[in-house]
């Protein structure tokens, strides 16, 4: 770990990456919040980007101009609006009783906002994961394969505003997840190792 790499010879910034989403599952998976609120999106940052970014930086507004890779999308520099839109986020949340458009709604406006100095995406599906286990629904699971139809469906949104190619990308993404649970559910009942 001290040379920044781990035992089996893997970036240490992976494994941090992937203890900290752990950590943050597991907070998840602990707690039922009725209604997300703004501390608990800085909570649920702190959790994944930890010992990521800088103190100062963990759970915090950025303060410095951040770059969308693949899209013309220029997220605001200003703390005060960044702050503002955060609570707006939060409060609009609260219109939506279905749990699916809810937690799509929360993934793309924290994507966009790009609120925080990195982690931004990989929070905005923490948000979306909770938002959906928390009101009693399986998450969305991101398969491999569909990585690259995640980015553009996302990068749509920031372009457009529009959400209707990441719900597409929800809803066919989510089926897939479904299937592939259920056959494992079976698989499991029948005792055939998966």
């Amino acid at each position: 770990m001290q040379s920044g790499r781990t035992a089996n010879n893997k970036p240490f910034h992976d494994a941090q990456m992937i203890i900290n989403l752990k950590d943050a599952y597991i907070f998840i998976m602990e707690n039922k919040i009725t209604d997300i609120t703004a501390a608990d999106i800085k909570n649920l940052h702190k959790l994944a980007m930890q010992n990521l970014l800088p103190e100062n930086q963990i759970g915090f507004v950025r303060k410095i101009p951040v770059r969308i890779g693949g899209s013309d999308y220029l997220p605001s520099t200003d703390t005060i609006l960044l702050e503002d839109s955060l609570m707006s986020i939060v409060a609009n949340s609260k219109k939506y009783d279905n749990t699916f458009e809810k937690s799509i709604y929360f993934h793309n406006n924290l994507a966009y906002l790009q609120y925080f100095t990195d982690g931004n995406k990989m929070l905005s599906r923490i948000i979306q994961t909770a938002s959906m286990v928390w009101n009693n629904k399986m998450p969305l699971y991101y398969l491999d394969e569909s990585i690259n139809d995640y980015k553009k469906s996302l990068i749509s949104y920031y372009e457009s505003g529009d959400y209707s190619e990441y719900k597409d990308f929800f809803i066919n993404n989510y089926e897939k997840s479904l299937e592939k649970t259920v056959k494992f559910l079976k698989k499991r009942e029948k005792g055939i190792p998966s």
